[in-house]
């Protein structure tokens, strides 16, 4: 796994960079109220580092949150007080409208209220217990990889709101890098609060002349721009 930072790089061209037409470094947090799953603060390197889609993690805090709406509403009052059910199942059957409960042979471990597997076998990852500063620091190192992974994933709807060229513009600017677009000799990059200035709307006709990524920790296909 490869994580460290790009020590320098610097892309140019009359237009639209390379890097751009892959359609794949698109910006972050340009489409509001985007919802990211918050990334666990509980140093653990007692266990195996399990990695996750993020497609899986966003699939699971859906539901959770399915399931905590559906328990607040299942008797609410009006005073804003609510009563929940004895099982969560029953409160998603009365919202959801779902089949009958399912026969005993088809339930799963949640259906059931069961101990997870992944509980279950905890103990089994507890084989191996380094506790050296080394292995310290590959856990943070690694746990930082994969949230720049989540975190530069690619969404359709920035490209659409954005264009090509104006979404690449806010995805780096976003992670401190500066651009340039044709026809302007201004570098945009964020200022001392953390503040830029780019339209939030696609704008024809404006096009990327010059990236400077320097000192920045992009990422393309999983990997570091580092290594490419």
């Amino acid at each position: 796994m490869h994580s460290s930072c790009c020590n320098r790089l610097l892309i140019s061209s009359s237009s639209a960079p390379t890097i751009i037409n892959c359609g794949k470094l698109l910006p972050q947090n340009i489409v509001k109220n985007v919802n990211f799953l918050p990334q666990k603060r509980s140093f653990n390197i007692h266990r195996w580092s399990a990695f996750k889609r993020w497609q899986e993690l966003q699939r699971d805090e859906r539901e959770y949150q399915q399931e905590k709406d559906a328990m607040k509403n299942f008797i609410r009052l009006s005073n804003g007080l609510y009563i929940t059910p004895e099982k969560p199942s029953d409160a998603l059957s009365r919202k959801f409208e779902v089949l009958p409960k399912k026969a005993p042979e088809d339930e799963t471990r949640k259906d059931t209220g069961a101990f997870s597997m992944e509980l279950m076998t905890f103990h089994t990852q507890m084989r191996y217990i380094d506790h050296s500063f080394d292995n310290t620091r590959r856990f943070k190192r690694y746990r930082h990889f994969q949230h720049l992974q989540f975190d530069q994933r690619f969404i359709p709807e920035r490209l659409l709101f954005l264009g090509a060229d104006l979404a690449a513009a806010h995805f780096l600017v976003h992670r401190d890098a500066a651009v340039k677009f044709v026809g302007d000799d201004v570098w945009i990059k964020k200022d001392k609060k953390g503040r830029y200035n780019l339209p939030g709307r696609k704008v024809p006709g404006l096009y990327l002349e010059a990236i400077d990524a320097s000192d920045t920790e992009l990422m393309f296909e999983g990997d570091s721009v580092d290594i490419l």
